[in-house]
């Protein structure tokens, strides 16, 4: 039986973004251009890395679709294959972005979802970290007590039992919508997040884990 829970949940492509970025810097640190050439088209490239993201959750896919379509945009009509791309390419099209006035995190994410598509046709290039714009990241600022007794006052049992497993489970939206009670040990007081591949769910990084639940979500759940 499948726990039918529905979060909405901001920065979930941002958060993958930057997991894929961290592991390419440590793989492509110094590196400044490709060592081979690529023939192939921008546009056929960007259509071939989005069917193989078709996997991934809706939004997502929309997420790597706007930032790939902006970025054919920005080249114009003057480059059209892989191997006209180099780092002052990418330069302007993060000049592009700025111009366009978005905000210094989106650039970012779309900057690293560029250099993914690259990477996927064997270029090599990013455009330097020290050249990017600078992500300050807002710290958290959580519910009052009060505030927490108001929204749950307005749920009925569905609606608090989702919330509560989401809160006390810490658990990304999709990882709390496809959990069922085979994936929960009640005695060890975890919750096991895997794939499901009849539904189409897999975790960020592929990787399954196990989760810690509190007593207190462990009780309701019972």
């Amino acid at each position: 039986d499948a726990l039918p829970i529905w979060i909405r949940l901001n920065g979930e492509s941002f958060d993958a973004a930057r997991e894929e970025a961290a592991r390419m810097d440590h793989e492509m640190e110094h590196v400044t251009s490709s060592n081979a050439t690529n023939r192939a088209l921008i546009a056929d490239a960007v259509c071939i890395y989005l069917d193989q993201k078709k996997g991934r959750a809706p939004k997502t896919i929309a997420q790597y679709r706007l930032t790939l379509d902006e970025f054919v945009e920005s080249l114009g009509s003057k480059i059209h294959f892989l191997d006209e791309i180099t780092v002052e390419v990418l330069r302007s099209h993060q000049q592009f972005m700025v111009a366009r006035g978005h905000a210094g995190k989106t650039i970012d994410t779309r900057l690293n979802i560029t250099s993914f598509l690259l990477k996927k046709n064997g270029i090599a290039l990013r455009v330097p970290r020290d050249e990017r714009p600078v992500v300050e990241e807002e710290p958290a600022v959580p519910y009052s007590d009060a505030e927490i007794k108001k929204l749950f006052a307005v749920m009925d049992e569905e609606d608090l039992l989702r919330y509560k497993f989401f809160l006390g489970s810490g658990c990304r939206r999709r990882e709390v919508t496809f959990a069922t009670w085979n994936d929960i040990d009640f005695d060890k007081r975890t919750y096991h997040v895997c794939g499901k591949r009849d539904v189409g769910f897999s975790p960020k990084s592929h990787e399954s884990r196990i989760v810690p639940m509190p007593d207190s979500l462990i009780a309701l759940l019972r």
